[in-house]
C-alpha cells in the first residue's frame, strides 16, 4: 500500500517545469520583463533587483539563526542567579521549534492576505526588538533569597522566547517564498544558498555572542545582535522590491485539509519531518559518548559538533546546483541517497551492536568522519525535500499550476514538518539512550532512514521499467501493423 502511494506521487518535476515556463498571464503588463528576468535567471545571471532581493533573503535567514542559538552559552548562568535549573532552562530553549511548528502555519495561511514583503520586514523587526529586551532580562531584580523562583522573571522570559519564535518562522517562511517566486527556475539553486546561510548562522551564533560578551557582557550582546536586526529590517523595507501578486493574488486562498490531499506535499511533509529528527539526533547523546569513550576536553567536543553543521553549509549550494544543472538529477533520487548515505553512516556512527559482535570497534577518527558525512546527507534530505514540495503541480480538478500563495503555504508545511522532527528527535534520542546505548540509538535512526530509501527507490525503479517497456512498445507497434 505505502508503495502504491508513493507511485501516484512521483512525477516529472522536469516536465512540470517546461509546462510552467509555457503559461503566460495576460492580465499583466510586466509579461516581457519577467520573462526576460526568467530566462537571464534560468542561465544564472541575476538583474540587481533579484540580487537584492537574494542578499535580503539570505541575510534575514543568516540572523535568525544566529539569535536561534545566540541564548545558549549564556542564558543558563542567568538563570542561575534566579533559582531556575537547567530542566527548566532546556524547556524555554526548547520553545522556539515548539511554537515554530503552528506559527508556520499560519503565516503560510496569511501569505493570502499580507504582502510578503510585509511579513519579511516585521519578521525580523519584531526579532531585534524581542532580542534587545531579552539582554535587559540581565537587570531584573534577584530573588531575596537562594531557593524561590520569581515568576515575574520566568514569565517575561517565556514571552520573549516565544516572540523570537513567532519572528523567526516569519521571516522563514516569507523568505523562502520569497525566493522561489522570485527565482522559479533556479529554486533548488537558491534553497542551497539559503541553507546555507542558515547553516552558517547556526554555527556562528554562540561565536558572535561570545565576542560581544567579551566587550558588554549580557546585555551588551542581545542589544548588539537585536540593533542589527533592527537595522536590517529598515534595509529590507527601503531596498528590496518584492513582487507585488505574491500576498496579494486574487483567487488564491489555499486550503489546508486540499493541500494535505496532494500526495506528493503530504509524503514530503512525512520526509521532511525526519529529516529534522535525524538533525538533532546526536545533541543530547554525542558529548556524553565523547567524554566517555575518549576523555576529551569540553572545548575539543564544542569543536566536533561543528564538523555537521560545517559539512551541511558547504554542501548545500552544491546539492541545489546538481538538482538544477542536471536533467537526469531529480530531488526523489537526491533525497533517496540522502537517506541511503545516512542509514550506512549511522552504523558505523553507532556503531551498531551486530558489528561490536564482529569485533569492530569504532576509533575517535571514524566518529568524526561519520559526523562530517552526516552533514553531507542532511543537506541531500533538506535542499532535496524544499525543492520537491514548492515546485509541484496543485492537483485539482483544473490542474492549475501551484499559485505563488499556495507554495507560501507548502513553505509553512514544510517549517512545520522539520520543527515537529526537530522537537521529536531531541525526544526520542534521549529516551532510547537511556534505555539503551549510543550504538543502539544510532542503529534505530538507520532503520528508521532505510525504510523510505527502500520505497522511493523501490517507486522510481519500478516507474523507470514501465516507462522503458512502454516506449519499447511504441516503436514496436508500427512494425507490427505492416
Amino acid at each position: 500500500m505505502a508503495q502504491k502511494i508513493f507511485k501516484r506521487c512521483f512525477t516529472s518535476r522536469r516536465s512540470s517545469d517546461d509546462e510552467a515556463m509555457q503559461l503566460t498571464d495576460s492580465s499583466s503588463v510586466e509579461t516581457n520583463d519577467n520573462t526576460l528576468n526568467n530566462e537571464n535567471s534560468s542561465h544564472g545571471r541575476y538583474t540587481k533587483r533579484e540580487l537584492i532581493l537574494l542578499a535580503c533573503c539570505l541575510s534575514s535567514s543568516f540572523s535568525s539563526n544566529v539569535v536561534l542559538g545566540l541564548p545558549a552559552p549564556f542564558l543558563p548562568h542567568l538563570n542561575e542567579y534566579h533559582n531556575i535549573q537547567s530542566d527548566i532552562t532546556g524547556w524555554v530553549m526548547g520553545l522556539m521549534p515548539l511554537i515554530q511548528m503552528p506559527m508556520s502555519l499560519v503565516y503560510g495561511k496569511l501569505m493570502a492576505y499580507i504582502a510578503v514583503k510585509s511579513m519579511l520586514v516585521g519578521g525580523v523587526l519584531s526579532l531585534g526588538v524581542s532580542t534587545v529586551a531579552f539582554g535587559m532580562l540581565e537587570y531584573y531584580p534577584l530573588p531575596p533569597d537562594d531557593a524561590s523562583i520569581q515568576p515575574g522573571f520566568l514569565i517575561i522570559e517565556i514571552l520573549l522566547r516565544i516572540i523570537h519564535a513567532c519572528g523567526s518562522a516569519a521571516v522563514i517562511v516569507s523568505g523562502l517564498t520569497l525566493l522561489t517566486t522570485t527565482f522559479p527556475h533556479n529554486t533548488a539553486t537558491v534553497m542551497g544558498y539559503a541553507s546555507t546561510a542558515m547553516g552558517v548562522g547556526f554555527m556562528c551564533g554562540p561565536a558572535i555572542g561570545s565576542g560581544f560578551f567579551a566587550i558588554g557582557g549580557f546585555s551588551v550582546t542581545f542589544a548588539a545582535m537585536g540593533a542589527m536586526l533592527i537595522i536590517q529590517s529598515f534595509v529590507i523595507l527601503c531596498t528590496a522590491q518584492a513582487p507585488e501578486s505574491v500576498g496579494r493574488e486574487e483567487g488564491d486562498k489555499p486550503s489546508v485539509i486540499k493541500l494535505l490531499k496532494n500526495k506528493t506535499i503530504f509524503i514530503d511533509i512525512l520526509l521532511m519531518t525526519l529529516v529534522g529528527v535525524l538533525w538533532v539526533s546526536i545533541e543530547p547523546i554525542l558529548e556524553p559518548e565523547i567524554r566517555n569513550k575518549f576523555g576529551l576536553p569540553d572545548e575539543i567536543s564544542a569543536l566536533i559538533f561543528l564538523l555537521v553543521s560545517l559539512t551541511y553549509t558547504l554542501s548545500s549550494p552544491l546539492v541545489g546546483k546538481a538538482i538544477d544543472a542536471v536533467s537526469w538529477v531529480t530531488p526523489w533520487w537526491m533525497m533517496a541517497f540522502g537517506f541511503v548515505l545516512h542509514a550506512v553512516n549511522f552504523c558505523f556512527m553507532g556503531p551498531m551492536p551486530l558489528l561490536v559482535l564482529l569485533g569492530f570497534h569504532r576509533p575517535l577518527w571514524l566518529l568524526i568522519v561519520t559526523l562530517a558525512i552526516m552533514g553531507i546527507a542532511l543537506a541531500f534530505g533538506f535542499v532535496s525535500g524544499m525543492n520537491l514540495i514548492i515546485p509541484t503541480e496543485f492537483e485539482d480538478e483544473n490542474n492549475e499550476e501551484l499559485k505563488k500563495n499556495t507554495k507560501a503555504m507548502c513553505v509553512g508545511f514544510v517549517t512545520f514538518a522539520y520543527s515537529l522532527g526537530s522537537f521529536t528527535g531531541l525526544t526520542l534520542s534521549g529516551v532510547i539512550a537511556a534505555y539503551g546505548s549510543f550504538g543502539i540509538t544510532m542503529s534505530c535512526f538507520a532503520i528508521a532512514c532505510s525504510v523510505p530509501a527502500t520505497l522511493i527507490i523501490s517507486t522510481l525503479t519500478i516507474k523507470y521499467v514501465r516507462n522503458r517497456n512502454k516506449a519499447n512498445q511504441e516503436e514496436t507497434q508500427p512494425l507490427h501493423s505492416n
